[in-house]
């Protein structure tokens, strides 16, 4: 895992995916409402969602992201999933699967 400052990052330079529940409206608020705080200008991706094994759903949704993301020749992008809240508070950001040099992939 790779610990960064958050300050070091320019946010706003690097497109924000975020995995969306279908259906849900409050969720979908709360992300573009958490996303505003911070200057992030998100694009709502679909999440895929299988009933009988959700983990699944989680992994085929961020690898939706991640093509995506290619196919817009992003070279980073930061994927979040709709649950994200921010924190102030917060000196550094654990980036494990969010932040992507994509050509690495």
């Amino acid at each position: 895992m790779t610990m960064m400052l958050i300050e070091s990052i320019n946010w706003s330079k690097i497109p924000c995916l975020v995995i969306s529940t279908p259906n849900n409206e409050e969720r979908k608020e709360n992300v573009l409402n958490e996303c505003k705080k911070v200057g992030l200008n998100p694009i709502l991706i679909e999440a895929i969602m299988i009933k009988e094994n959700p983990v699944k759903g989680c992994l085929e949704s961020h690898l939706k992201c991640i093509r995506y993301a290619k196919e817009k020749k992003y070279k980073k992008v930061l994927i979040l999933e709709d649950d994200i809240v921010f924190k102030k508070e917060l000196q550094y950001i654990n980036i494990w699967m969010y932040l992507l040099q994509i050509k690495k992939f």
